[in-house]
């Protein structure tokens, strides 16, 4: 089973950071909570470090772990491994993705998410 990591990274006025998938990858065009897959000898904590610096040229701090999930889509299953962080600078560079977007919680509905983020998009809708 393959394992990603993903960010859930806020700001410090409430507003939190999602990323429109590449045209040309599975869910190409739909949004995401950034973050990719754990490489063999990594950590969680190291793999979202790199893949926020590979796709977004940010840096970020993870303030806490979030409970894992799995998402299946027919063949394929994948363990989920969410956090919640921030940036610790916001001069971003689309090095992967079409597109990013800092919402509020209050407009999640409008942006169409990759299906296995919607596990995160009702948790969040949940605790608000």
């Amino acid at each position: 089973m393959m394992t990603v990591v993903m960010g859930i990274i806020y700001l410090p006025d409430g507003r939190f950071l999602i990323a429109r998938r590449p045209a040309h990858k599975r869910y190409g065009g739909l949004w995401e909570f950034p973050g990719g897959k754990l490489d063999a000898g990594e950590t969680p904590e190291q793999a979202l470090h790199r893949e926020f610096a590979e796709e977004l040229n940010v840096a970020i701090t993870i303030d806490r772990a979030l409970e894992q999930y799995q998402h299946h889509n027919g063949q394929t299953s994948i363990r989920f491994l969410p956090f919640i962080g921030s940036m610790t600078n916001t001069n971003v560079s689309l090095l992967e993705h079409q597109q990013i977007a800092f919402i509020r919680l209050a407009e999640i509905d409008n942006y169409p998410f990759a299906p296995p983020d919607y596990e995160i998009v009702d948790r969040l809708k949940r605790c608000a």
